[in-house]
């Protein structure tokens, strides 16, 4: 070994010894200049009501509470009439929802609607009678003329 390993080698030693003695004494506080004091700007009134809880994981849930009026935008508002009277008993929408062309909105039970309905009826039923009387008559090819009052038939025709 050379002379530069071995003074290398004590030089390595006695940092290794003095750092394990110095590591092991014990440390004395030194004490501060400035004395520490925890205060808080808390009333102690305030601080008995707090209640510390640990963090978890939840739904946050946010509330205003606010005042005023609402107003509807007269730009986008469809002014709307129903034909008929009567009484809604149900609805396809609530209020802010938007709604297309041809959309059922509400079911209207309505006694004008089931009057023409009604009506609707006893007219196709009168369409189809009519109809069956006019086929039946062009098979035959030939008018029929039925006089709208009862009476006796006349030779009028002088020659």
């Amino acid at each position: 070994m050379t002379i530069l390993n071995k003074i290398l080698r004590f030089t390595l030693s006695f940092a290794v010894v003095t750092l394990v003695f110095t590591s092991c004494s014990e440390k004395k506080e030194v004490a501060s200049e400035i004395p520490q004091k925890k205060t808080y700007c808390l009333e102690e009134s305030f601080k008995a009501n707090i209640k510390t809880e640990h963090t978890k994981r939840q739904l946050m849930v946010n509330e205003f509470a606010l005042s005023g009026s609402v107003e509807t935008n007269p730009d986008k508002v469809i002014h709307f009439s129903n034909l008929v009277d009567g009484i809604i008993v149900n609805t396809n929408f609530s209020l802010g929802d938007y709604v297309k062309k041809g959309q059922v909105l509400a079911k209207v039970k309505s006694t004008e609607l089931t009057e023409w309905k009604a009506q609707q009826k006893i007219l196709a039923s009168k369409l189809t009678v009519a109809q069956h009387d006019f086929n039946s008559v062009e098979k035959y090819n030939y008018t029929i003329i039925k006089l709208p009052v009862m009476g006796q038939t006349y030779n009028t025709h002088k020659r």
